[in-house]
């Protein structure tokens, strides 16, 4: 009988240890997609600001503005297999970082050279692209919180537009 009540106590030791241990990653796990929901964050002021100075220098390295939406897309790929593998995002967040991927696709794409060479038409979406980012609260001398919830809120803005 005494060896079953150590074994007991050291069994529900054990199994706290688990809970603690198994919350402890959790939470930095989801502190990482916290951090990473920030930095794509910054990567739409960096692209607000891109197409800004491309208006302002009238179109000078249209190429700059290619390679950062490409590496927000790279991203956004980023945030949705590692939060849908460790499961810290729902279905809806998903489908929301899958459209906003869809949204930026819908650009033409970095080609690697920096060379680009954009169309009327296209200046002209980019345009459109830096004012939805900025009604979306992500431009330049703006200030916005970071976190997983900040950036759906934004995400949602730029794709109900």
């Amino acid at each position: 009988m005494r060896l079953f009540k150590v074994i007991f106590a050291v069994s529900i030791c054990l199994n706290v240890l688990l809970l603690a241990f198994s919350y402890i990653r959790y939470d930095s796990n989801e502190e990482a997609l916290n951090h990473a929901a920030t930095m794509v964050m910054h990567d739409f002021v960096e692209l607000e600001s891109a197409i800004d100075y491309q208006l302002q220098m009238n179109w000078a390295d249209e190429s700059v503005i290619l390679e950062k939406i490409e590496d927000i897309l790279e991203n956004l790929h980023m945030i949705e297999v590692y939060g849908s593998g460790l499961d810290l995002i729902d279905k809806q967040s998903n489908d929301e970082l899958i459209a906003i991927a869809h949204v930026l696709s819908q650009y033409p794409e970095y080609t690697g050279f920096p060379n680009a060479q954009l169309t009327e038409k296209e200046r002209e979406a980019f345009i459109q692209l830096r004012d939805k980012l900025r009604r979306a609260g992500l431009g330049m001398n703006m200030s916005f919180t970071g976190g997983w919830d900040n950036f759906v809120a934004s995400m949602k803005k730029i794709i109900e537009e």
